[in-house]
């Protein structure tokens, strides 16, 4: 049988982990908002989405989300938007293929927040930025 003491001390432990994970995933996230932003051409109305890929959280207000392979758009959502730096699944509404600024929205968790802005990202000069990065850090 387990110490009381033992299961209060795993609890703990559990807990801070967690807390420091969720610290650091929201840096992180801001961290990579970021980086979107420095290799994010200019805004665009609409773009061609056949279907989502891929998403990344980058805050309480953006998404990267990929349309293809290396198709990547910088999604900025209007204000109030609550928790999508926490959401779990997303999605992304879309007509006739299509998704335009100010017409489309980022779904998730019952909610709806439209779409501010769109800009193409150069997904080919983030990865090389995050494994210079990741080079440094490890010398």
């Amino acid at each position: 049988m387990k110490s009381p003491h033992r299961t209060v001390l795993a609890l703990a432990a559990a807990l801070a982990v967690a807390a420091v994970a969720q610290a650091d995933t929201l840096e992180r996230q801001m961290e990579n908002l970021a980086r979107f932003e420095k290799h994010a051409g200019a805004p665009i109305d609409s773009f061609f989405y056949p279907r989502l890929y891929q998403w990344q959280a980058l805050g309480k207000e953006a998404v990267a989300v990929w349309s293809g392979v290396n198709k990547v758009y910088l999604l900025k959502v209007a204000k109030p938007c609550i928790n999508l730096d926490w959401a779990k699944t997303i999605g992304v509404t879309a007509s006739g293929g299509t998704v335009k600024t100010r017409f489309d929205y980022v779904t998730f968790d019952h909610q709806r927040c439209q779409i501010a802005s769109i800009q193409p990202v150069d997904y080919a000069a983030v990865r090389a930025e995050m494994s210079t990065q990741k080079a440094e850090k490890d010398r």
